[in-house]
């Protein structure tokens, strides 16, 4: 059985902008590394002119740590369990200022719960039908196929695209063994 899967350019446009990154705030110990992850957040935030709040530092922190993407429940539940007493109102107006400066992305899929992650280095998503896992594409990696793929959309379309975002759609590695696995009934 082979794998196939359709690749669909995401609506969301994703400028590149300067960003935080979890390498720059990786460190050898737990305390060590939040301190820095905080350092960094309130650094990215006074750069853009804002204020570090409490709550604005909490969740940019939450998402710089996390491995991956999170809802906005999923944020909040976690800045909850540090003890930190913050509205669920509060986080998705966060996340809202957050996205509007380049700061987190969003990936949005069908009845799903929008998900979150930092801007970090180009990339695009994969993003698995069966259990939602969403990996990220860094985007040198299909650098070449896309130059042709803005080529093509460009001269069908008239535009002169500048940027964007891409989510492929398939089984991720577990899904697939999973599913290969199953007997045909």
């Amino acid at each position: 059985m082979g794998r196939t899967g359709t690749i669909l350019l995401a609506p969301a446009v994703v400028p590149q902008k300067e960003s935080v990154s979890r390498s720059q705030v990786k460190s050898s110990s737990s305390s060590t590394e939040n301190a820095a992850t905080e350092n960094a957040v309130r650094s990215a935030l006074r750069e853009r002119g804002l204020r570090c709040t409490g709550e604005r530092v909490a969740v940019l922190s939450t998402l710089t740590e996390a491995a991956g993407h999170l809802t906005v429940s999923d944020i909040h539940e976690r800045i909850r369990a540090t003890g930190q007493q913050v509205d669920l109102s509060t986080v998705y107006r966060t996340v809202t200022m957050l996205q509007e400066l380049d700061l987190v992305h969003a990936v949005a899929l069908p009845d799903q719960a929008v998900t979150y992650g930092v801007v970090e280095a180009a990339h695009h998503h994969a993003v698995c039908t069966s259990c939602q896992l969403i990996a990220e594409v860094p985007a040198a990696v299909l650098a070449g196929v896309l130059a042709d793929a803005v080529e093509l959309a460009q001269a069908a379309t008239g535009y002169t695209l500048e940027h964007g975002s891409l989510q492929l759609h398939g089984l991720c590695a577990r899904c697939y063994d999973e599913a290969s696995t199953q007997p045909f009934s």
